[in-house]
């Protein structure tokens, strides 16, 4: 168990914002290179600046999640961004105990 400002945590997650491995290998304003759409989930391209969830439990690293990217930087579609994102919290939710006071 962990303390942090808020008390005792058995679980918790850090969020950033990063770029995937060679993003700086293509010119992002190059219209001509292939990009995978935001609406392929399954064939997340994050070469460009999207969030990343990773789910600690008792300190140690346990999953991550990618948020698909945005050109806007805009990750609001509940289909393609909410919706993934919160079945990747609630099944890492699913297995904490509630730590009591």
């Amino acid at each position: 168990m962990r303390e942090r400002d808020f008390g005792p945590v058995d679980a918790h997650a850090v969020i950033t914002l990063e770029y995937g491995a060679d993003h700086d290998r293509v010119d992002p304003f190059d219209v001509t290179v292939g990009r995978t759409s935001q609406q392929d989930v399954a064939g997340l391209d994050g070469r460009y600046l999207h969030p990343v969830v990773r789910w600690y439990r008792a300190g140690e690293f346990v999953a991550e999640h990618h948020i698909t990217e945005n050109l806007e930087n805009e990750w609001d579609s509940e289909e393609f961004h909410r919706a993934p994102l919160r079945a990747f919290l609630a099944d890492r939710l699913a297995s904490v105990t509630p730590v009591t006071p």
